[in-house]
């Protein structure tokens, strides 16, 4: 896997993925036409530490798989409700905006 394939499949930056070849916590093998090659392991690393970024913990989730997803839902069906709990008043506000503008 090339780097603009990791960094589109793990919503890594380039940045960050060159800042973490530099201090040496990942090594690609460099093809002939100097394209930076993301092995197998190193991908299993990046699903690791893609899904910690997420907040997710590899051994909560292998300890007892169905509890843990029972509660990763309910934080994700939170964090749905509050995001559209916000766009609800924005929408309120910007009819409200636009009803004081057609007063004027």
């Amino acid at each position: 896997m090339l780097i603009h394939e990791v960094c589109k499949n793990y919503s890594f930056t380039k940045k960050a993925m060159e800042y973490s070849m530099k201090q040496r916590l990942i090594s690609p093998t460099i093809q002939k036409n100097h394209y930076r090659n993301f092995s197998d392991e190193l991908q299993t690393y990046l699903d690791k530490t893609f899904v910690e970024n997420i907040g997710i913990s590899i051994h909560n989730a292998i300890e007892d798989p169905k509890k843990y997803l029972a509660e990763y839902k309910k934080d994700i069906e939170h964090y749905i409700a509050f995001k559209q709990s916000k766009e609800f008043k924005t929408t309120s506000y910007e009819n409200y905006f636009e009803k004081l503008q057609k007063l004027n």
